[in-house]
């Protein structure tokens, strides 16, 4: 985790556009809000698109905006490459989005400009791009496909993000820093983990990753009312088949 960070904030002085990859949960959300926020563009915007969960036709007008113009009305919503503009675009899971469209993207991203549904001019942006691609557990494949030149043009940095069971030496600190967490939210009373419960930890394969870890230290800090979480504070499947052998 301490390679990806290096490398997550030595891109951030930067303005280039970013493609974070890794399996659901390892944290690219996060790698792009550190980028944003080390980035000089920390004081403007950061807008996110959930790309996978807005219809394609719809996708385009969230994006790029548009202009409806008639003799008694002017209706023109900017779009989220205007909005982040002086900031950065955050688009989640772009391997999901249509090939034509992918090709706007792309295009914006490079020369900077947009034109509205229905415009009829290009208007200047200053928009830095991060996109995440998911990587199914132990398929090694992006879900979804980029062809090379969108990729290209799109994304002239990558950054993987492991999943927990390959970094397991980072469990701990994760652990303490989801208690740290925990604690200023909900006041709850642990403020550690006992060596066995760790171990518990350690040994699971966690396919959620880091979401799947704070919720079950979530979890154990609800069902402890001493300072230590044990083992049997932790969810019960911990200690199941899904165990490393």
């Amino acid at each position: 985790m301490q390679d990806a960070l290096t490398t997550i904030k030595r891109i951030s002085v930067s303005h280039v556009n970013v493609l974070l990859t890794g399996e659901n949960g390892t944290g690219k959300e996060w790698g792009a809000n550190i980028i944003h926020g080390a980035s000089p563009r920390s004081g403007g915007p950061l807008i996110t698109v959930e790309c996978a969960a807005i219809p394609p036709e719809d996708l385009e007008r969230e994006l790029f905006g548009y202009e409806a113009i008639t003799w008694k009305d002017v209706d023109i919503r900017p779009g989220a490459f205007e909005k982040a503009s002086d900031g950065t675009l955050l688009l989640h899971e772009i391997g999901l989005v249509p090939q034509p469209l992918l090709m706007r993207i792309a295009r914006a991203a490079e020369y900077q400009s947009v034109r509205r549904i229905s415009g009829e001019s290009d208007i200047p942006i200053n928009t830095r791009l991060i996109a995440t691609m998911s990587i199914p557990a132990h398929s090694g494949q992006w879900q979804g496909e980029l062809p090379a030149e969108v990729l290209h043009r799109l994304s002239p940095i990558r950054v993987e993000l492991l999943p927990l069971r390959k970094r397991r030496e980072d469990i701990p600190s994760l652990v303490m820093g989801f208690l740290g967490e925990i604690q200023v939210r909900m006041g709850s009373t642990p403020t550690e983990i006992s060596e066995k419960a760790l171990e518990v930890c350690l040994q699971f394969d966690w396919p959620g990753n880091l979401r799947h870890l704070r919720n079950a230290i979530e979890y154990a800090s609800v069902m402890c009312s001493t300072e230590t979480i044990l083992p049997e504070h932790l969810p019960a499947y911990l200690s199941g088949t899904a165990r490393r052998a």
